[in-house]
């Protein structure tokens, strides 16, 4: 048996609950709204690894897998600045446009899922996660959560044949949810992919291979802010 492998991300389909609901634009009235209480939640990276995308077979799996042992270990071993720290950007840009905005840590182990009303279970773009029911969340009108879902490497393999070099991969997914209506506002998908510069096969260190994922990380912050404010500017007038 041959499988088509790829390095794809469920989370969009775990979250929402319906995997035909697309990427949803921010309503036009949106940014005219003031005063309202943002919660922003930015969850730490995943473990790293080394993703294995084309068509193998499971025998082709084990083969490859045994082979690249050592880097992925390498890869899987990599660390990086918590990347958290990037909810104290998202924040100030939030209060530059008239929000009131508070980084909130919150442990999703801590948050149930939703026992969805049967008019919500007609409504695609319901949150999967009973927001309201976390305590600090209790107060906000709105939630900014991105979840980061990979990061490491990705290498493409035609059966046992790598063709391609590693390249630093990240993905994750913002949401922007209604707290009291579970419902979604507005959601992107992040997914960067950035070559390594250079020779990729430097053991043990394989510093171009750890500059390539860095970067993918970095790249993937910028996107997020991108993606949500870039089509709104800041409010720059001074108030007494």
């Amino acid at each position: 048996m041959r499988v088509q492998f790829a390095a794809i991300t469920l989370t969009a389909i775990t979250l929402t609950g319906c995997a035909t609901l697309k990427p949803m634009e921010l309503q036009p009235e949106f940014w005219q709204q003031s005063n309202k209480k943002v919660a922003v939640v930015v969850y730490e990276l995943p473990k790293t690894a080394a993703y294995k995308a084309g068509n193998q077979g499971l025998l082709d799996i084990a083969i490859n897998n045994a082979i690249s042992n050592k880097f992925d270990n390498f890869v899987s071993s990599l660390q990086f600045e918590p990347y958290s720290a990037l909810a104290e950007d998202i924040e100030k840009e939030f209060d530059q446009r008239g929000f009131d905005a508070t980084v909130i840590k919150v442990d999703v182990k801590n948050v149930p899922t939703l026992v969805k009303t049967p008019e919500q279970k007609k409504n695609p773009a319901i949150f999967q996660m009973n927001l309201a029911a976390v305590s600090e969340l209790k107060d906000k009108d709105l939630v900014f959560i991105i979840t980061s879902t990979q990061v490491g490497t990705t290498r493409s393999y035609y059966s046992v044949v790598p063709t391609s070099a590693p390249q630093g991969i990240y993905g994750g997914i913002a949401h922007l949810v209604d707290v009291k209506t579970n419902e979604i506002k507005w959601w992107k998908p992040v997914s960067v992919i950035k070559p390594v510069n250079g020779d990729w096969d430097q053991p043990p260190s394989y510093p171009n291979v750890s500059q390539a994922v860095d970067l993918a990380i970095e790249a993937s912050k910028q996107e997020y802010k991108k993606q949500l404010f870039n089509n709104k500017t800041p409010n720059t007038a001074i108030t007494n």
